[in-house]
């Protein structure tokens, strides 16, 4: 579903039609008013049930340097922007309302499955990854009880997510961390699956190499360093999860092979772009 918004320059304005891909994230925005030049920034308030004010007539759009207007949606010659969290969109260009265009939704529909893979991995997140970090938190600080304690009710209220029945002892409280933290929190959704390849490969070298007794005596000494690598890996994986909706375009074109064949004079990624203007990224 389209929905059309019009909105005019606060400096000269200039009217500009919004083409928003109405879908589950919010839309952050960055354009430049194509007479004045002036940097026109907004969110398109989608997330959490928010787009269902446009059927209350209410607004959806936080704007800066702008204004919603009223204009006649079939005004000819007008300039226009598609806004999609999920897709790529074309850039802003001079349009006649009178011809119908193809939506974000339906030139993308190719990509069906790479879209709903990519979206996947913020819905684990949003409602296991806090829960897993507070865990791996209790790891770190060695409350090894209260951890087992916590991680067998987990057990008991998702039995089939891992082979585990029970956990009894640090190194299994550790093993099923990483369990949860490679499923629940869909962080394979988010990664080539090479890299999930290589992470088991590794895990199993290191499980069958004879020099096990090496392995143990040399522990103390690299504990410290991947204790800290891994608070460090948690954090980033936290923040991804803070701007990811903002990339999901880019990981479905990833997933799909898709970059290559994008038309970049045409086409491109607002939200990674109006992220990158905010320094989101830095």
């Amino acid at each position: 579903m389209m929905h059309n918004i019009f909105i005019a320059c606060d400096l000269c304005d200039e009217n500009i039609n919004l083409r928003i891909q109405m879908g589950y994230f919010d839309i952050p925005f960055n354009i430049h008013c194509p007479s004045c030049e002036t940097s026109i920034t907004g969110t398109v308030l989608l997330d959490n049930d928010s787009g269902m004010n446009i059927f209350e007539d209410k607004s959806i759009l936080r704007l800066y340097n702008a204004h919603e207007v009223n204009t006649d949606d079939t005004i000819n010659n007008i300039y226009s922007v598609e806004l999609s969290a999920e897709f790529p969109t074309k850039k802003l260009n001079k349009r006649d309302m009178n011809i119908p265009d193809l939506t974000a939704f339906m030139r993308n529909t190719s990509n069906r499955d790479s879209t709903y893979d990519a979206m996947k991995f913020i819905a684990c997140h949003r409602e296991y990854f806090n829960e897993i970090h507070t865990y791996f938190n209790l790891f770190f600080n060695n409350k090894n009880e209260l951890l087992q304690t916590k991680l067998n009710k987990t057990l008991i209220r998702l039995p089939k997510i891992t082979s585990f029945k029970e956990v009894n002892n640090r190194l299994e409280s550790y093993m099923l961390l990483h369990q949860l933290l490679m499923t629940l929190a869909g962080t394979s959704y988010a990664l080539e699956d090479n890299l999930l390849v290589s992470y088991s490969e590794l895990g199993k070298k290191i499980g069958l190499n004879e020099k096990h007794e090496k392995i143990i005596e040399y522990l103390p000494i690299i504990k410290p360093r991947f204790d800290s690598i891994e608070k460090k890996v948690l954090e980033l994986i936290g923040d991804f999860g803070n701007i990811y909706t903002q990339l999901i375009p880019v990981v479905v074109l990833r997933n799909s092979n898709g970059f290559q064949d994008l038309n970049k004079n045409e086409f491109g990624l607002m939200t990674v772009y109006a992220s990158l203007k905010r320094g989101h990224f830095s």
